[in-house]
């Protein structure tokens, strides 16, 4: 049996200019962090007596003996991409429902992706990786969306990534672990209440960078310039106050291309600034899922007391990307 966790993300600044749409045209810039809420894809030998070539469970049970009966897109043009031809069991499972601003679709295909090139005995590099499931989602199964999720989550870390071109040179930036941990006590995620469909609000975004709009262009250059100030600051205070103040600008621009959002947004907001949370935003495409708050320490226990009506994740920043975390032959 063969396990692989990949990791979920928080993005912090400059989504949006992820996009195909946008760094074609000119450099993306994104600062996020995986954190320790996981999708896991595992496999098994499929018995010699069962009837099917394919098993797949995840929120039902696919057997099919033709690659191309399968319904689920990503295994099915994965295992077709790489002439699969083994008999296997697949299965999958997340700490988190689907749709929940964290970016576990991408994190899912990361992690099968790590699983079937084990199981060929295949070594992949990191980060090409990352580059395998961008592939998939966005030039075979030509799904909307950007490419840092992919990038979190093979990467794991704290990390600014900056990416240009139609083939993207992409560009990797460590943030300081130091600030990572201090960042761990300073943040949780307040569930707004209701998952959204992501793949709808990514057309969404992915139009709004298309016709080259000014916030996302900003929220790039928001994000190469705080990763500039963070690297340049040397205490972990001064860095957080330079996040807090770019997340809440980030959020403002955000505002104007992610849609209406659900009524729990405003009131999470305006009840987390009340108690002295520093910095407030939506993650991911935006409308529902979870929103960050930021908050100094001693602030803490007024945020949670203040938020205790909805749930809260407290996140930690992980340092490791997809991984495998069993192997049994």
């Amino acid at each position: 049996m063969l396990i692989v966790r990949s990791p979920m993300r928080i993005s912090y600044i400059g989504g949006g200019s992820d996009f195909p749409n946008h760094f074609s045209k000119k450099q993306g810039n994104v600062i996020g962090a995986a954190i320790n809420q996981y999708i896991y894809v595992f496999s098994n030998p499929l018995s010699e007596i069962a009837r099917e070539k394919i098993r797949f469970t995840y929120r039902k049970t696919e057997s099919v003996s033709d690659l191309r009966d399968i319904e689920h897109p990503v295994l099915r043009e994965m295992l077709i991409d790489l002439k699969w031809e083994e008999r296997i069991n697949i299965g999958t499972f997340s700490e988190l429902p689907a749709g929940v601003g964290l970016g576990g679709s991408s994190a899912f295909t990361v992690a099968l992706a790590k699983l079937l090139f084990t199981q060929s005995n295949l070594e992949i590099p990191t980060e090409s990786l990352a580059k395998y499931a961008i592939r998939v989602e966005r030039e075979i199964l030509k799904e909307p969306g950007g490419i840092q999720d992919q990038l979190h989550s093979a990467h794991g870390g704290f990390n600014h990534f900056s990416f240009v071109g139609d083939d993207p040179v992409i560009t990797k930036t460590e943030l300081p672990e130091s600030f990572a941990r201090y960042l761990d006590l300073r943040q949780i995620l307040v569930w707004v209440g209701s998952p959204r469909d992501s793949g709808h609000l990514a057309k969404i975004t992915s139009q709004f960078a298309k016709s080259e709009q000014a916030e996302i262009s900003y929220a790039s250059e928001l994000a190469l310039t705080t990763s500039s100030q963070i690297l340049e600051t040397s205490t972990d205070q001064g860095r957080f106050d330079i996040l807090c103040m770019a997340v809440n600008l980030g959020w403002e621009a955000k505002k104007k291309f992610t849609g209406q959002p659900d009524s729990n947004v405003e009131i999470i907001e305006t009840s987390a600034f009340k108690a002295g949370a520093r910095a407030a935003k939506l993650c991911g495409a935006g409308q529902s899922g979870f929103m960050l708050i930021l908050f100094d320490l001693e602030n803490r226990d007024k945020v949670l007391n203040e938020l205790s009506g909805f749930s809260i994740i407290s996140p930690k920043i992980v340092q490791s990307g997809a991984s495998l975390i069993h192997h049994e032959m």
